[in-house]
């Protein structure tokens, strides 16, 4: 039988105590629970429960709601009406539910199951696509019965002592290091006087100013985005490009090899999304395109390194992207957002 079945059972078996638990089932995937003093809510014989756990990495918060309908009348549910709040005041939507648009007959009762995914951290999640540490505290407002009037928000905390066990247990924040690029004034110069004279030898008249801002390259509507960070003795890239230029990019993500000292390190290929052609694993980036990548390079563990400039070329002439390698050297993020 469906398990969400013998939860619905569970529940309507403690409905009268006015409360209930997950049974092992998904209280084992989501362990820690957090506390509220606002179990019940009641408005025009319509009485709900509810109940937030997360799993121990801290992507996944699960809500379970006992909705019990004590009207004449079917209620209609919208759970993509939902949504939580972190303590940074930043809105999510739910990312699942065990049901969608749904009815609860008069003098029944139902569960419902949300997911929800945060970005608790986004000044690390721009950098990593790490969403960060879980919040201690997230905020709730029931607005998915329709034609009701639930305004009251729920306040849902975990206590100090199982918080603390959390960030030492599963904390990951503290151990990622980020990267940002060395000299990024002497980059913009020498890149614009790199491009000033490729479009001098094209007889092409261009601004050939660059900017550079949180490690995005931008020039003549090219924009190449480079992410560095280190994650349980691995060195990670995130990397983002995007051409609106007049000339046809070229990608080798093999030749994004990074120099530490005198030793060479060649990346693991993690993951591409791309919207453009490829031929023997180079991507060619026309007008227009765009290119996502994710390279992993074992057991790097380092506060500077470079990243050698073959993997980035024009597709007219061959000319490299980038006049020399660049140089990261470790940086220190701002305050948790």
């Amino acid at each position: 039988m469906n398990k969400f079945f013998f939860l619905l059972l569970f529940f309507i078996s403690c409905s009268e105590k006015q409360k209930f638990d997950l049974p092992d089932l998904l209280s084992g995937e989501y362990p820690l629970l957090f506390d509220t003093s606002q179990k019940i809510f009641l408005q025009n014989n319509i009485n709900i429960i509810m109940q937030l756990r997360v799993n121990t990495k801290g992507d996944t918060l699960l809500c379970a709601a006992l909705i019990e309908n004590q009207t004449l009348n079917p209620i209609k549910i919208n759970p993509y009406n939902l949504q939580i709040t972190t303590s940074k005041n930043t809105r999510f939507d739910i990312v699942w539910s065990n049901l969608q648009q749904h009815t609860i007959k008069a003098k029944s009762v139902d569960t419902l199951l949300f997911k929800f995914s945060p970005i608790n951290n986004l000044n690390l999640y721009k950098k990593t696509d790490y969403k960060g540490d879980l919040d201690s505290i997230y905020y709730l407002t029931p607005s998915f019965i329709d034609n009701t009037n639930f305004d009251e928000i729920i306040k849902f905390s975990l206590s100090t002592s199982l918080y603390q066990k959390y960030k030492k247990n599963y904390s990951k924040e503290n151990s990622i290091k980020t990267f940002k690029i060395k000299d990024s004034e002497l980059l913009k110069n020498e890149l614009s006087s790199t491009i000033k004279v490729i479009n001098s030898i094209k007889k092409e008249n261009k601004s050939n100013d660059a900017s550079l801002l949180n490690n995005t390259i931008t020039i003549e509507g090219y924009s190449i985005e480079l992410n560095f960070y280190n994650l349980d003795s691995n060195l990670y890239l995130n990397a983002k490009f995007i051409n609106h230029g007049k000339d046809f990019l070229k990608l080798d993500p093999s030749k994004f090899i990074i120099k530490i000292k005198n030793k060479f390190i060649s990346p693991q290929i993690v993951s591409v999304l791309n919207s453009v052609s490829s031929i023997d694993n180079n991507y060619y980036l026309v007008k227009g395109g765009r290119l996502e990548m994710k390279l992993k390079y074992n057991n790097v563990i380092s506060n500077e390194f470079s990243l050698l400039n073959d993997g980035i070329n024009f597709v007219t002439g061959n000319d490299v992207f980038f006049p020399k390698p660049l140089q990261f050297i470790i940086e220190t993020l701002p305050v948790k957002e």
